[in-house]
C-alpha cells in the first residue's frame, strides 16, 4: 500500500496543472478520477495522471517526495484537488489504507477519501523515447493560439467536425496556426530556427486552448512526429493530444494581394465598433464605409428600430468602398490584434474577403450582402 510525503503546495500545483483535463460528464465515471503511482529508486517520485479519453496528462514530482513504499492507486480528482487546496504548504503525508482509501495528514489535519477500482482506469498511450522535440517560447504560443482559436467553428455550428480544430502546419523554420469556420479564418506563425520538416495536424481547439493553462514554464518542447497524437511537455508535465483525421480547408490559398490598404488603430477601432454593435443582431450586417480620410460604421435593427452611425477618423486618399461585415466577427479579430501597432487592411471588391494583418497575424472575413 502506498505512502509517500510531498510538499504540498508542490502537489497541489502538479494535480492543478492536469485537472483540466478532467470531464464534467464522462461515458464513465472513473474518468473522473487521478491515477496516481509512487515510484521508489534513487529518486523517488511521484506520477500523477489524468484523461478523458482524447487527452492525456501527465504531472511528475521528484525534488519535494519521499516514498516509503511504492504504490498505484486512483482517487476522485475534485475531491483530492479540494483537499489539496485546504493544506498550508507544509510536507503532507498521503497513506493508502487498508480499507481502500486515501488518508491525507499534514500538522493537526486529517483528510481521508474512498479509492476506486484500479482496473477501470483507462491505459495511456505509449511514446518512444527517441522523440524529436521543438522548443516554444510559451507567451508566445499563447499569443498566437488567442488570434486564432476565436475563429474555428462552434460545437453547434453545421461546419463542426475537423473546423473544431486548430490546424497546425510546420515548414522551413516555423510552425503556422490557423483556424477557420469557412466565414472568416486566422493565420499567425511561430518562428522555430531548428524546424525543417513540413507537415500538418489538426488539434482539437478545445484541449489546446487549455494549454496555456496547464504549463507555468517559460518555454514548452512540442513533438509533431506522429500522425496521431501530438506532445507538449516542460520538465514537469506532459500532454498528449489525440489528432482529428480529414481535410481541412486550404485557407492560405484565399490570401490575395489587394491593391487597396489602410492602416487603423485597433484599439480605437474596436472602440467604435462595439458602439456600433449595439443595433445589430444575429442577422443585421455592420456597413463600413470607406471615404477620404474616415470610415463610417452603421448599423440598424428592423425589429427594435435601433440605428447607430459612428465615424472614425484615418489616412485614406483612394477611392470609396463599401461593404458589409458580422459585427462579432470583426470585435473578435479587433481583440486578438495588437494595440501596439497598426493594423492593416486590405481590400479590393466589396464581395471579396476583407485582409487584417499585423506582424504576423493575418485574418479573413467574408462581407455580408449590402
Amino acid at each position: 500500500m502506498a505512502s509517500f510525503t510531498v510538499n504540498s503546495t508542490e502537489f497541489l500545483n502538479a494535480i492543478n496543472s492536469i485537472f483540466p483535463i478532467v470531464p464534467n460528464k464522462p461515458p464513465r465515471d472513473i474518468l473522473k478520477c487521478f491515477r496516481i503511482k509512487a515510484r521508489q529508486g534513487s529518486n523517488d517520485s511521484l506520477e500523477i495522471y489524468a484523461t478523458d479519453l482524447e487527452t492525456f496528462a501527465t504531472a511528475k514530482l521528484e525534488d519535494s517526495v519521499m516514498v516509503q513504499a511504492a504504490g498505484d492507486f486512483v482517487v476522485p480528482a475534485a475531491v483530492l484537488l479540494d483537499y489539496a487546496r485546504s493544506l498550508d504548504g507544509g510536507n503532507a503525508t498521503f497513506l493508502v489504507t487498508e480499507q481502500e482509501a486515501l488518508e491525507i495528514t499534514e500538522g493537526e489535519a486529517k483528510f481521508s477519501v474512498g479509492l476506486q477500482d484500479i482496473d477501470e482506469y483507462p491505459d495511456f498511450p505509449d511514446r518512444p523515447n527517441d522523440i524529436n522535440w521543438v522548443t516554444i517560447p510559451l507567451p508566445e504560443f499563447s499569443k498566437a493560439l488567442n488570434q486564432v482559436i476565436f475563429a474555428v467553428a462552434d460545437k453547434g455550428s453545421p461546419r463542426w467536425g475537423t473546423l473544431n480544430a486548430v490546424c497546425l502546419e510546420t515548414g522551413a523554420q516555423e510552425i503556422s496556426l490557423i483556424g477557420t469556420d469557412q466565414v472568416r479564418a486566422s493565420i499567425t506563425n511561430i518562428r522555430i530556427p531548428e524546424l525543417d520538416r513540413e507537415s500538418q495536424c489538426l488539434v482539437p481547439s478545445k484541449t489546446l486552448g487549455l494549454i496555456p493553462k496547464m504549463f507555468q514554464s517559460e518555454e514548452i518542447q512540442l513533438s509533431l512526429e506522429s500522425s496521431n497524437n501530438l506532445i507538449f511537455r516542460d520538465e514537469t508535465t506532459e500532454v498528449l493530444i489525440r489528432l482529428l483525421q480529414g481535410a481541412y480547408p486550404p485557407v492560405k490559398d484565399f490570401i490575395q494581394n489587394h491593391p487597396r490598404q489602410v492602416a487603423i488603430e485597433a484599439g480605437d477601432f474596436l472602440k467604435e465598433v462595439k458602439k456600433s454593435a449595439l443595433a445589430t443582431d444575429n442577422n443585421s450586417p455592420l456597413k463600413l464605409e470607406l471615404t477620404t480620410n474616415k470610415i463610417k460604421l452603421s448599423a440598424k435593427t428592423r425589429k427594435q428600430r435601433r440605428t447607430v452611425r459612428v465615424e472614425f477618423p484615418l489616412e485614406y486618399d483612394g477611392e470609396d468602398f463599401k461593404t458589409a461585415l458580422n459585427c462579432k466577427f470583426l470585435i473578435d479579430m479587433l481583440k486578438a490584434a495588437s494595440n501596439a501597432e497598426p493594423l492593416e487592411m486590405h481590400f479590393n471588391q466589396s464581395n471579396n474577403p476583407l485582409q487584417f494583418t499585423q506582424d504576423g497575424f493575418l485574418h479573413l472575413i467574408v462581407p455580408q450582402p449590402i
